[in-house]
C-alpha cells in the first residue's frame, strides 16, 4: 500500500510540471517571439529606454518647441514690428518732398498801428517731419530769417502766419516781393527738403496794410523805440519817423496845428519830455508822442 501511495504522488507531480495552466509562464513564453525572428513585438514589448528618453535625447530632433518656449539664440519680443513704421537711417542724406500752398491772404488790423498781412499756409511732406519757414525780401540768398512752426512730426501741415513791416532789414515798398518757403527736416537724421518759394507782391493795398502810417509824414524807416503805439485822436494822424511812432497833424507832420500865435499870454514853462508848440493861436506844452497836453 505504501508503494502504491508513492506512485500516485509521483504521477501527480509529473502532471503538474508538464501541464499548461493560465497562470504559468508557458503562456507568456508562447506569446513572445524568438530572438532574431521577423515577428513584430507586441505594443507593450518596446525598449523601455526609448520611452524614458530625457530632454537631452531630443537634441537634433525635428520636434517643434512647445507653445510659449523660445528657441536658443532667438531673442524674445513682446510684439512684432509695426508694418507701417518707416525706418529712417541717421547717416544718409535722403531728399524730402515738400509742397507749399496758400489757402488765403487778408489784412489783419486787430491791433491798431501794427499792420499785419495774414497768410494761411498749407504744405505736405513725403515723410513725417517738422518744419520752419524761411522768409526774405526780394532775394532769399541775400538775407532771410527763419520762423519756427510749433508742430509734431506729421505729413499734413498748416500755419497761419502774419507778415509785418518791421520783420525785415528795411520796410517793404510798393513793387517789392516777399518770398516764403518751407524747410522740413526729420529730427535726428540727415533727411531734409525745401519747398518752392511762394511770393507776396507789395501792392499799394498790401503796403497800406503792412505800414499803416501817414505816408507823407513817415520816413519809411524801421521803428526801434520801445513802447506801445499811441492812439491818435482826429485830426491827428499816426506817423513813424526817427525810429518812433508819433501823432502829428497831417498839414505840418508835427504837433503844431500850423496856426499863427495870437495869444498874448506868456508861454508856459514845459517840463522835461514835453514840447512847446503853437496850438489854436497860443503856445502849449504837449507830449511829443500824442501831441496832447500831459496828463
Amino acid at each position: 500500500m505504501r508503494n502504491r501511495a508513492l506512485v500516485l504522488v509521483l504521477l501527480a507531480s509529473l502532471a503538474t510540471g508538464c501541464g499548461a495552466t493560465p497562470g504559468n509562464d508557458a503562456t507568456a513564453d508562447a506569446a513572445r517571439p524568438e530572438i532574431g525572428s521577423d515577428a513584430p513585438l507586441p505594443p507593450d514589448a518596446g525598449d523601455a529606454s526609448s520611452e524614458a528618453a530625457g530632454p537631452d535625447d531630443a537634441t537634433g530632433s525635428d520636434a517643434a518647441e512647445a507653445p510659449g518656449e523660445i528657441a536658443e539664440g532667438v531673442p524674445a519680443t513682446d510684439a512684432a514690428p509695426d508694418a507701417g513704421t518707416v525706418e529712417i537711417p541717421t547717416d544718409v542724406a535722403i531728399p524730402l518732398s515738400v509742397e507749399l500752398h496758400v489757402d488765403g491772404a487778408a489784412c489783419d488790423d486787430a491791433i491798431p498801428g501794427w499792420g499785419q498781412y495774414r497768410l494761411e499756409l498749407r504744405w505736405t511732406t513725403s515723410l513725417p517731419a517738422t518744419s520752419e519757414l524761411q522768409v526774405a525780401l526780394n532775394d532769399l540768398a541775400a538775407w532771410s530769417y527763419l520762423v519756427a512752426v510749433q508742430e509734431g512730426s506729421v505729413t499734413e501741415h498748416a500755419f497761419s502766419w502774419s507778415l509785418g513791416a518791421f520783420q525785415f532789414q528795411q520796410v517793404p515798398k510798393v513793387g517789392d516781393v516777399i518770398l516764403v518757403r518751407v524747410h522740413a527736416t526729420i529730427p535726428g537724421s540727415l533727411v531734409e527738403g525745401w519747398s518752392e518759394p511762394i511770393s507776396v507782391g507789395i501792392t499799394p493795398e498790401v503796403r497800406a496794410c503792412l505800414y499803416p502810417y501817414d505816408p507823407e509824414c513817415s520816413d519809411n524807416a524801421l521803428v526801434t523805440c520801445p513802447g506801445s503805439v499811441p492812439q491818435c485822436a482826429p485830426p491827428l494822424v499816426l506817423a513813424a519817423f526817427d525810429g518812433c511812432f508819433h501823432c502829428v497833424y497831417a498839414a505840418t507832420c508835427t504837433c503844431s496845428d500850423g496856426s499863427v500865435v495870437t495869444c498874448e499870454d506868456p508861454p508856459p514853462v514845459c517840463v522835461d519830455g514835453t514840447l512847446l508848440v503853437p496850438f489854436q493861436g497860443c503856445r502849449v506844452c504837449v507830449d511829443p508822442a500824442t501831441c496832447l497836453p500831459p496828463g
